[in-house]
């Protein structure tokens, strides 16, 4: 992976020294340093793995996280400081957030309670209007880039592959993101728009509420095709104390298109809002109707291009198996209702036969 070879105690710049390593995702590495320059304040320095250094269009998304990051003001995402470079290595400095992400916080909890649900996606859906009125779209959106701090404020981190709408920046792959949060129309190629956050979120939520992803497939391409096509069970279904409403709006963000989506942060804020303050004054909670006027058309699902990282003959083998049943599940059918036609038909003319015998006996 073209690692930096750091070693606890370094000094980067003459400024930062490397106190642990705090963990690794596909750009580089994040550590636990001392700001000398700062009082020896701690920070989490990021670093730009060694191979990735000298590619063009990697180092522009790099500067781009933090130039991004900085355009947001917001106390639910994640503070940068400080962006540089110590010969070959390239990095930034942001503030050391002390505390889980939001997957070991779900993976250590039997189950967290509804109020703590809602109080975390609130959050979260305040840190995503606040990068959305900025014309960003975060694009990554998953529990382990969410900091729960120990007062249960949440962070949002990791904008690596962040964009803005109007951004000229090519892409690396056809497909950016994890693919257990990806939005179908991601999948399916469409234009990126808020929306992609919105349909993150729903999968983050309803891990929240039933303790599992929407979707959990071992093979990618049949992941992906799940996201596309497959609806899943309401949350409510696996948590009996879920709130009718709360199960509603999960589902409303995980609609598989953006005209049936709830169309942004503020609009789910809202909605979450409004149920809280009809409970806290004992009023009774009316269902958010789902509007299944929109049929999404399965048969799309067909022309997907899921990604020149995975292989074609994966997802060619999977829609020629579609199609072998499909044929099959027909020729069935097709005998049946031959079957059910001829066997009457057969059996009259078997016994015409018999009656004829009998008369020509007689």
């Amino acid at each position: 992976m073209g690692r930096s070879n750091i070693e606890v105690g370094d000094l980067i710049n003459n400024r930062y020294q490397i106190i642990r390593p705090l963990g690794e995702g596909a750009m580089g590495q994040v550590f636990l340093a001392s700001d000398m320059l700062l009082g020896n304040n701690q920070v989490a320095l990021k670093v730009l793995n060694k191979s990735l250094s000298n590619a063009d269009e990697l180092l522009k998304r790099f500067f781009r996280e933090v130039e991004l990051m900085n355009k947001v003001n917001h106390s639910a995402i994640a503070r940068t400081y400080d962006v540089g470079q110590d010969q070959n290595l390239v990095y930034f400095s942001m503030e050391y957030l002390e505390g889980p992400s939001l997957d070991v916080l779900i993976n250590d909890s039997q189950s967290l309670a509804i109020e703590r649900v809602c109080s975390l996606i609130s959050q979260i859906l305040e840190g995503l209007e606040a990068i959305h009125s900025q014309g960003i779209i975060h694009r990554d959106l998953k529990p382990s880039n969410i900091i729960v701090l120990p007062n249960d404020a949440v962070k949002i981190t990791d904008f690596g592959i962040a964009r803005n709408q109007n951004s000229q920046l090519t892409e690396v792959g056809a497909i950016l993101g994890t693919l257990e949060y990806l939005a179908p129309e991601l999948i399916l190629g469409h234009n990126v728009t808020h929306h992609a956050d919105l349909y993150s979120a729903g999968c983050i939520l309803y891990k929240l509420l039933s303790g599992r992803l929407p979707f959990d497939a071992a093979n990618p391409g049949k992941l992906l095709l799940a996201h596309v096509e497959q609806y899943v069970p309401p949350p409510i279904n696996y948590r009996p104390d879920t709130p009718q409403w709360l199960s509603h709006l999960t589902m409303k963000l995980l609609a598989k298109t953006t005209r049936e989506r709830v169309q942004s942060a503020r609009q789910a804020l809202d909605i979450i809002r409004s149920h809280q303050t009809r409970t806290s004054n004992g009023t009774t909670q009316n269902p958010i109707p789902i509007d299944t006027s929109v049929v999404f058309d399965r048969r799309e699902s067909a022309k997907i291009a899921i990604s020149r990282r995975m292989q074609q003959a994966e997802i060619n083998a999977l829609i020629s198996q579609r199609k072998r049943t499909r044929a099959l599940n027909l020729i069935v059918s097709c005998a049946g209702i031959l079957l059910f036609v001829i066997a009457p038909l057969a059996i009259g003319l078997y016994h015409l036969s018999w009656i004829c015998q009998i008369l020509m006996l007689r």
